[in-house]
This record gives C-alpha cells, structure tokens and sequence, in this order.
C-alpha cells in the first residue's frame, strides 16, 4: 500500500538488519522503499541492495553532514556508482543553515557538483535544505536543473520555502514530524499542497510518529505518519496510500529504476517472470496494456529474459514463501529448458512449485513435455478459457489457431495423474458460458475455478 521515500538503511544503528527492516515493512503494508544515500559507503550499498531487490530503490548522494569525510576524487567516485548502479535519485544532497559546521560556503560547491551530475544523468533529486530552502532553489536554478523535479525531504514549518519548491516542481516528503502534537503550523501547510505533490517518508532510524516517539524509527512505522496525514487531507488510509505510493512511482521509476521484475511477491508467494512473450494474445490479458502489476514492470525485452543464474539469485531464500509460481505476463513453457532447470533447483530447496500456464507447452516445444514437469512442478493452474475450439480462437486469440484448443484439452489430460494438483482456469469475459466451460473441466476430471474479468 505504501511507499517510504526515505529511510537510511545503512546507517549504522541498522546495521546487519536490512532484511528485517524490510520484511517488517512489508507486512506492515510498506511495499517500496527508497534507501538514501548520505555518503559514498551506504550509498554504494543502497545501490546494491536496489539491484537485488525489486520494490527497494536507491538514491546517491553526499548529504552536508558529510562533506567534511570526502577524500580527494569523490565527484568520480559518484558519478561512477551512477553509471553504473542505475539508481533512482541523486541525493541526499542540500544545503543545511542550522548546523554551523560545515558553513554553507563549503556546502554550496559540493550540492552544486551533484545537481550537475544529477542532470547529466536525467535523475531526480532528493535534497536536504534544513533552513535553507530557498538557498538550495538557487542553486538548481543556477544549473537550470529545475526540470529534473525531485523531493524536499522532511517538510518544514516554513510555507514560503515549501510553497516555492512546490512551484518549481519538486515534491514534498512528509515524515514523523507532521504527527508531533505542538506541529499544528505543519499540518496546515499540508492540507494547502497540491495532494499530486505530496510524498510520505520515515527518514529512519531517526524522526520516528508521534504513536513510537522514542524508539528507533524503522519503515515499517510509516502507517503512523500515513494515518495523520490522511486525517488531515479528510482521505481513507488506503486511497493515501496509493495516492502517495503512485506519486513516489511516477517521479522515481522515470528515472530508469522501472527496469523489468524477474521475480516479484504477492500474498506470500514469489512469481517468476520468464519472459513476455507468448504463444496467445488473450483479450483479456493487461500484458496487451502494459504489463504493470503494484507498479513492477513485466515488460521483458527478448534480451532481458533471464537465465537459471539470474532467476536464483533474485529468489534468494525460498523458505519465506508459501508457493513459487512460473507466471508472468508470457508463458513459460516458451523457456522449457530454464524452467526445468529453476524448477529442479527449488524442488532440491523444498520449496512448492506451481506452474500457470496456456497449456500450449506441448504445442510449443513439439514433443510431450508434461512428464519433465511432473519431476518439478507440484500444481499446475491451466487456462482452458472456453467450452470449444471457436470460442477460444475468438477470446484467447492462439497462435496456433483452432488446433491450440484441442493441444490444451490434451495438456490438461496428461497433467491429471502425473501433476499432484491440476486446475483448469476460465476467465469470467463477458457473454463466456462458463458453466460451459465448468462442464468441460468436470468431464476432464479436473477442478475448475473462475478468474475475475478486468477491463
């Protein structure tokens, strides 16, 4: 439900805890993340954890606190680790009045060597401008970086500095503070911001919600910032939650971190994402629309697909999940040879493996590919989709054409007895018979279950 646009994963306090943090954010509904980079250690981290975990981002940066630690080549050093760890945000870098040390003399060069490679790079910017909002707009204005957009970490209680970042583009990320009892001034600027504009944060481990004041801040505490702010702005949780969540998105995934998901969680599972091509063009299939699912990109180009390698390594531990699904928005049994392979090593792991599928499988590969299935998989879901050959042509749109139905009614007999669980699948289109369709699997010796149709 929601995106924490900052927290600090490697600062130290968190140390050796990062996939905690992240599992506990996750069950409390906290499903992205963007780690912010402070100096070059944990922003190389950050940028690290980003590559290995889908719904983690990264931002890279040298925050004002820091600049007094930097060592001769540092601008390569970053700009490096830009090149090369395709992060989502330069920063956090800024400009900070309220500490005397270092001055802002020193700090001005340092913010305006990011903001340069910051739109070298077409990367949005996450800056730090405690008392020195206004300071750090010149500084963007003066690299006519304005376009690049960004986020005004930790909202003020300063509605002339906030009113003007919000005009020149930036978004504003609100934290614990807006749930302090004295910070009424705060939560009257956030009910006058553009709702497009407003992003929620934790900033952990430090600023931690009112409801945990005291404990060390952590992502998973975002819901409490969420909850007062949805106060304020009179909106249910959940539509600020997706309001935010799909702000965050939109302003850090066009930055290049929309890279494709291999493999992605949902409700406890892990799905496999083999490739987006596939051997029908189903009426109802979103991949026909984009192929998003939660914000993930399952837009496979030919040369994206990944290996047996590539799909272990982003599995990581398979105990956590209930069941590990080859899906996707392609099918596949088009990569047989990878899917048996990723298969035989999950079944090695104890893990259950579940295949859903066209039922083209046999079709596709020209030989009868059920029994090396059997070794790997134990549940097949199949679309079967309609009662008869013509209905299927119209609504799954094969390939293959009429022959492809007669291929999966054979697929799904060759699964029963050999597949521990088969399930026969129809989505509920408009105008289907599906008590047809029902038939159909019943008389095959298989259950049936009903997919939601979605325009």
């Amino acid at each position: 439900m929601f995106f924490d646009t900052h927290a600090h994963l490697f600062d130290p306090s968190l140390a050796g805890e990062t996939e905690e943090l992240i599992r506990r954010a996750d069950e409390a509904g906290v499903s992205w993340i963007l780690t912010a980079g402070t100096g070059l250690g944990d922003s190389a981290a950050g940028a690290d954890l980003a590559a290995r975990k889908v719904r983690v981002m990264a931002s890279v940066g040298i925050q004002p606190g820091e600049i007094g630690e930097l060592r001769p080549g540092w601008e390569q050093e970053l700009e490096d680790l830009i090149a090369g760890g395709r992060p989502s945000a330069v920063g956090e870098c800024g400009l900070d009045a309220h500490h005397p040390d270092p001055p802002l003399a020193e700090q001005i060069p340092v913010f305006r060597s990011q903001v340069r490679l910051a739109k070298k790079y077409s990367l949005p910017l996450v800056v730090h401008s405690r008392r020195a909002i206004l300071e750090a707009l010149k500084v963007i204005e003066e690299e006519d970086a304005g376009g690049l957009g960004g986020v005004f970490h930790c909202m003020p209680s300063d509605e002339v500095g906030v009113r003007a970042a919000v005009n020149a583009g930036f978004h504003i990320g609100v934290g614990g503070t807006v749930t302090f009892p004295r910070n009424e001034v705060l939560r009257n600027i956030l009910v006058r911001l553009p709702r497009e504009r407003i992003l929620l944060e934790t900033d952990s481990p430090y600023l931690a919600p009112q409801d945990v004041r005291g404990k060390r801040n952590e992502p998973a505490y975002l819901p409490h910032v969420a909850k007062v702010v949805a106060e304020v702005l009179g909106m249910q949780l959940e539509e600020l939650g997706k309001l935010t969540r799909e702000n965050g998105l939109a302003l850090f995934k066009k930055a290049g971190r929309g890279k494709p998901s291999i493999v992605y969680e949902f409700k406890g599972n892990a799905y496999i994402n083999l490739t987006s091509r596939c051997s029908a063009r189903c009426v109802f299939c979103a991949r026909e629309r984009g192929a998003i699912f939660r914000g993930l990109s399952l837009r496979l180009l030919p040369e994206e697909e990944p290996d047996v390698k590539d799909v272990i390594r982003e599995l990581g531990d398979v105990s956590r999940y209930r069941e590990v699904v080859f899906c996707g928005y392609g099918e596949p049994t088009l990569r047989l040879d990878v899917l048996l392979e990723v298969g035989k090593a999950l079944r090695q792991k104890g893990a259950k493996v579940r295949l859903d599928t066209n039922g083209h499988g046999s079709l596709i590969n020209g030989r009868e590919v059920v029994p090396e299935l059997a070794l790997v998989v134990d549940k097949v879901c199949i679309s079967l989709d309609a009662p008869d050959a013509e209905t299927y042509v119209r609504i799954v749109r094969p390939e293959a054409g009429a022959k492809a139905f007669s291929a999966v009614l054979d697929f799904i007999r060759a699964c029963r007895g050999r597949i521990p669980e088969v399930i026969a699948t129809a989505v509920a289109v408009p105008g289907l018979d599906i008590e047809a369709v029902k038939k159909v699997a019943v008389d095959l010796g298989v259950r049936f279950e009903i997919r939601p149709y979605f325009k």
